[in-house]
């Protein structure tokens, strides 16, 4: 299967090897796209995502440079014996060709909006945002910098947290909380000062029989934010 993965290194996976994409530029670029996939992205969009509001005299030529290396790195996906990816100028911009499944944050966003439907057990919620947890390999375009980098890799911080915290709210319900231990400490490891996430922790070491590590995680009152 062909995979965009954003949420940790990006990548291009194909059938589970992974394809060189380039530098960070050229990888930057694949991000803005791929964020919008399925969308047209003008060029002067891709221009203010990759170099920012005031980019270098060459920033155009070497969007087009970076473009026609990724177009020619789509093609190798046509062979894959799945939905190829493809990158075409569409509406004065680039339009990349991918499913939702392919890119990993909108996987996780579908499954999020399929465990708040109306109707599903607290088991089939929870097992949906464990699937979308599962999906982050790390920091988001971990490797990458600059304003609208920033910008997006905090706005899906948070809606990690707020996945978190709907799973572990439903997992609580449904699991045995020695199971819940593990996972619940990676994420309080990632996020400390999230509070719910600290206080879930808790009563699963508690439930766990270990309650003096259970008194160590205690979080301090107000601690609800994000570092």
């Amino acid at each position: 299967m062909v995979e965009l993965r954003l949420l940790g290194p990006v990548e291009l996976s194909v059938w589970g090897r992974t394809a060189a994409v380039g530098p960070p530029q050229r990888r930057t670029v694949l991000a803005a796209l791929a964020v919008d996939s399925g969308r047209p992205v003008t060029g002067d969009v891709l221009i203010r995502r990759v170099w920012g509001v005031d980019p270098p005299a060459g920033a155009r030529r070497a969007l087009h440079a970076h473009v026609a290396r990724l177009r020619r790195l789509c093609e190798q996906t046509e062979d894959s014996g799945q939905s190829p990816l493809r990158l075409v100028r569409r509406s004065g911009g680039y339009l990349l060709e991918a499913r939702p499944e392919q890119v990993d944050i909108h996987q996780f966003r579908q499954r999020v909006g399929r465990s708040r439907a109306s109707g599903r057990t607290d088991e089939a919620r929870a097992a949906l945002l464990r699937e979308a947890l599962g999906l982050w390999q790390g920091e988001p375009l971990a490797g990458l910098s600059g304003q609208w980098v920033e910008q997006v890799r905090e706005a899906w911080r948070r809606q990690h947290v707020d996945a978190a915290v709907a799973w572990a709210t439903m997992e609580s319900r449904v699991s045995d909380p020695v199971a819940m231990v593990g996972p619940l400490t990676d994420l309080v490891d990632q996020y400390p000062l999230v509070e719910p996430l600290t206080e879930t922790l808790m009563r699963a070491l508690h439930a766990a029989g270990r309650s003096a590590e259970a008194l160590v995680n205690r979080p301090a009152s107000g601690r609800d934010s994000i570092p």
